[in-house]
Order: structure tokens, then C-alpha cells, then sequence
């Protein structure tokens, strides 16, 4: 039970993609970054296609959505452990502080673990300190990592420069 009334948790289901498109707009704006290319569409295509790979849950109450989080399949080759990679966790800024994002953070966790899964990984933007004060009480920072990713025209760089 919440502020905002009893809450449920749940796994994303198709007719979900209205309401995770516009909390994943809402992520965007709350870091300060353009408009996502997330769509209803890729919603549907990522993860509920033949091939989707991409894993959710939904916080709502009264029918409205509070949060979301995704995943995805992760593995660590030095624990030799299967676990997930949290791609996405937001709530609502009226429904923060009252257990939504641990709630959506345990329901990843427990689906981990029903898949022979034993960790969650996640990373936060460097500027983004209410994540990190919130992730602080959730688990343990790794500080000796960097992270690298390449997008776009890095992405298709490698692509070609890989070449056997």
C-alpha cells in the first residue's frame, strides 16, 4: 500500500507499450536527454517478437502507471553465474520514496533466480545522484569499472573495422 493506494507489480504484458513508452519519455526528460526512439512499436518487436530479448515489469495503482523497469539476460564469466542486466528502473516522481523502485527491482531479482539466475547488475549516468543515492541502499558499487558503450556511427565503425 502506497499514498497513491494498493500497488501491483507485474510483468509487462503487450497492452503495456502506451504506458512504457511514455515512462521511458519520462526517464529520458528526467536525465535531461532528447526524446527516446522507444516506441510502442519497438516496445512490441523487443520484447514480446519470437525473438524479443527484453524482459519487464509495471508498477501500477487505481490503473495508473507508476514505474517500470527492464531487463535483459546477463552472465558473469568470473562468478560463472547466469544473472540480468537492468536496463531501465523509473518511477513516477509522485511515487518515489514509498518502495516502488526496490518492489520493481525484487521482481526482477525473483525472475532471475526462477531461470538458474544469481545477480542484477544495472549501471546510473555519473550526473544522475538521486539514482545513485537510491542504488547506494539497493547494492553495492562497483568503483573499479568503467563502462564503454558505442552507438550509431561507432557501432557501425567497429563493424567494419572488425573485418577477419
Amino acid at each position: 500500500m502506497t499514498a497513491l493506494g494498493p500497488v501491483e507489480i507485474r510483468r509487462l504484458g503487450p497492452d503495456d507499450g502506451l504506458d512504457v513508452a511514455r515512462l521511458v519519455g519520462a526517464l529520458s526528460r528526467h536525465e535531461g536527454k532528447p526524446p527516446p526512439r522507444f516506441t510502442v512499436a519497438s516496445y512490441q518487436r523487443e520484447l514480446f517478437a519470437a525473438d524479443a530479448y527484453v524482459s519487464g515489469f509495471i508498477a501500477r495503482a487505481g490503473g495508473r502507471a507508476l514505474g517500470y523497469t527492464l531487463f535483459h539476460p546477463a552472465y558473469d564469466s568470473d562468478a560463472a553465474e547466469r544473472g540480468s542486466y537492468m536496463v531501465d528502473l523509473y518511477v513516477v516522481e509522485e511515487a518515489r520514496g514509498q518502495g516502488l523502485g526496490r518492489a520493481l527491482m525484487g521482481a526482477v531479482a525473483r525472475d532471475t533466480e526462477r531461470v538458474g539466475g544469481a545477480f542484477l547488475w544495472w549501471s546510473a549516468k555519473a550526473y544522475n545522484t538521486m539514482a545513485q543515492r537510491f542504488y547506494a541502499g539497493v547494492g553495492e558499487q562497483e568503483r573499479d569499472v568503467n563502462t564503454w558503450a558505442c552507438f550509431g556511427e561507432p557501432f557501425r565503425r567497429l563493424l567494419r573495422e572488425a573485418q577477419p
